[in-house]
């Protein structure tokens, strides 16, 4: 199996010169329909774990650890796996479409969405507004077990709009027991992470900083650079990987080609690429940083040079990982005969998690 809750896209533009016009692009953050698991603490805590019992108090928690727009939230529970957004096992006896919410904390807005919920899934509603990170509490009532003993997973998405609206803006899962004759506590739950941003100051991602690069005006003369940070882990058994995937630089018809093959920065040529490793030739980068074991593969771990190709893996763990923090270095180099225009891509980073 593989586990997929954390992604994160962004957009990078530029700009042209040319001997008679000098244009300016901007680098642009784009969450749009991006998953990422920055749900840290998340648990389901039951009153009861035995299967059929009923009358019971359910218990949701996550934190948050950066600034979003928060709308609505969603808990799934599926007897197949914990994985947000893929096809559900719905579990037989479970009915939580009665409950009532009791209290909650982190704000006191939310209610429950009627029109959403159903027997195994229950989503809380409001009006969305901005918030930072935050411990959300919800306890709520008049809960019935599944009605089979065995394992029972949680999947928490939450969306920036009301009633499930808009887009998905993290997604999370984890495990739970339901027994027949005795309690007990919850199961670890698999995890993958993954943050992306312009800066993490520290190797896990409560610093993200950041939304917006410029590569500034290009010129043939000059290679111009940018850098992004991403971090990422697991408690996988067989490790994880991050793929990449989108276009290159374009402006309608007009493209910057992008380097299927290996390639240093090489003013004058039309080219775009990246690498994840310290370089010397231009001056940009770092090596990966944290006490996790994952590290750049194959072209993409070449000092000094570059290339782009969508759907290439590029950072890779064998076993379970700590957290781990990669600097991406992007090039783009230009001839004199490239059309002026604003030039722009979108860029998907994907951990997949192999459970």
């Amino acid at each position: 199996m593989r586990l997929s809750v954390g992604q994160k896209r962004f957009g990078l533009l530029a700009g042209i010169v040319t001997s008679l016009t000098l244009l300016v692009g901007s680098f642009v953050f784009n969450p749009a329909g991006a998953l990422s698991s920055t749900l840290p603490n998340r648990y389901v805590k039951l009153s009861d774990s035995v299967a059929g019992h009923a009358g019971l108090i359910y218990e949701l928690g996550f934190d948050t650890t950066v600034s979003d727009t928060l709308g609505s939230v969603e808990l799934e529970f599926c007897t197949n796996d914990p994985f947000p957004g893929t096809s559900c096992t719905v579990p037989t006896g479970l009915n939580v479409s009665s409950a009532s919410l009791i209290s909650q904390t982190g704000t006191n807005d939310f209610s429950i969405d009627a029109g959403d919920t159903n027997a195994h899934r229950i989503v809380f509603t409001r009006t969305p507004s901005v918030v930072g990170a935050t411990t959300f509490k919800f306890e709520f009532n008049n809960v019935t077990n599944p009605s089979s003993a065995g394992s029972l997973y949680g999947r928490i998405r939450t969306f920036d709009g009301s009633n499930m609206t808009g887009s998905v803006t993290n997604g999370a899962g984890m495990a739970m027991s339901i027994i027949g004759d005795i309690n007990i506590s919850t199961e670890v739950p698999p995890h993958i992470d993954l943050c992306v941003g312009i800066t993490i100051a520290n190797d896990d991602c409560t610093s993200v900083a950041g939304d917006s690069l410029d590569f500034g005006k290009l010129s043939p003369s000059s290679t111009a650079t940018a850098t992004s940070q991403f971090v990422s882990g697991t408690n996988a058994d067989n490790g994880y990987t991050v793929t990449l995937s989108g276009t290159t630089m374009t402006s309608g018809n007009n493209v910057i080609p992008a380097l299927t093959t290996l390639n240093t920065a090489s003013p004058g040529i039309n080219q775009f690429g990246m690498n994840l490793r310290k370089n010397i030739q231009p001056n940009k980068g770092a090596e990966p940083t944290g006490i996790g074991s994952a590290a750049p593969v194959g072209n993409y771990a070449i000092p000094d040079n570059f290339i782009f190709n969508s759907g290439d893996t590029i950072v890779s763990a064998a076993g379970p990982d700590n957290y781990r923090r990669f600097t991406e270095t992007y090039i783009i180099d230009i001839d004199s005969n490239q059309p002026a225009g604003f030039y722009a891509t979108s860029i998907t980073f994907v951990a997949l998690g192999n459970f």
